[in-house]
């Protein structure tokens, strides 16, 4: 009974370790970590995955930001933008972003140690906004930005 007991409990420990070999495997992603500092504690953070891998400068746009290809002055050509074309295409999206009421990808408030984590995040380019924050005296508005996850892509 007791070696039934130990042999189970190998296989147990030998499928928990094989798993996620194989899922990550056939699924072919890798997920990324971004930890971000804001000093307005509560402040909602929000990611939007606006395109996936990059091969070459083609950038895999996604949904709903497909339908903003020929709209967006930049979104075409992501490669070519300085960083005004930068800032500029973040507040563009957002504007679209708050109209259209498209979803996050990705969503967490700040923690009291003035910190938000975000785990498991697919490789590609995204839009970060936050929530409007009202402080005592203050009423704290972020600006929207565009990050490629990894850094370099």
């Amino acid at each position: 009974m007791k070696r039934k007991k130990h042999l189970y409990a190998a296989f147990v420990c030998i499928l928990v370790l094989i798993l996620p070999i194989f899922s990550n495997a056939s699924e072919k992603k890798i997920a990324y970590g971004l930890t971000m500092e804001c000093e307005v504690i509560g402040t909602q953070i929000s990611l939007y995955r606006i395109a996936g891998d990059i091969q070459k400068g083609n950038y895999n746009l996604q949904d709903p930001f497909k339908a903003y290809r020929s709209k967006v002055e930049g979104l075409e050509n992501l490669d070519t933008l300085d960083s005004e074309g930068w800032r500029s295409l973040a507040s563009t999206l957002e504007e679209y972003v708050i109209a259209d009421q498209i979803e996050a990808d990705y969503t967490q408030k700040v923690s009291e140690t003035g910190v938000v984590v975000f785990d498991d995040i697919l490789k590609g380019v995204y839009l970060i906004t936050g929530s409007q924050t009202k402080g005592k005296d203050t009423i704290y508005t972020p600006s929207p930005m565009i990050i490629t996850i990894p850094r370099q892509m």
